[in-house]
């Protein structure tokens, strides 16, 4: 965490590893959460960057905030949240799943068939070449 903090605190932002949300606020951030780290967005002053710590991983979530104006300490709550897919942003992609039967005699049976695609090259007067599939 002290690691995470030094980092913000380099790129001259602010980070809390709490704020005054009730448990019941926490509770939407997920039930593996065994910590949080709040990254305050400094062009956008009610939202932060949420680092939600689960057992071996980082989570992330984008939330935006009010300040209970009733609170006298100022309690905040979350408006929304929107969870952010890092492997997404990042473009990385799942390997594709392949299913097999277990009850399938053939161990090809659930898995993606390739196919015959024939490939047509052919000039036109106006754009040049032009390649089409055709499967």
């Amino acid at each position: 965490m002290d690691l995470i903090e030094q980092k913000v605190n380099y790129f001259g932002l602010q980070a809390f590893r709490h704020r005054n949300f009730s448990k019941e606020e926490i509770k939407k951030l997920g039930p593996l959460a065994k910590g949080t780290m709040y990254i305050k967005l400094a062009n956008f002053p009610s939202y932060y960057l949420v680092l939600v710590i689960i057992e071996e991983d980082f989570r992330y979530a984008l939330i935006a905030v009010k300040v209970l104006s009733d609170s006298m300490c100022g309690n905040m709550i979350m408006e929304d949240i929107r969870r952010l897919g890092i492997r997404r942003i990042r473009g990385e992609k799942r390997p594709p799943e392949v299913v097999i039967d277990p009850r399938a005699e053939d161990p090809r049976v659930g898995q993606k068939r390739k196919r015959d695609v024939a490939v047509h090259w052919r000039r036109t007067p106006y754009e040049g070449t032009t390649i089409s599939f055709v499967a």
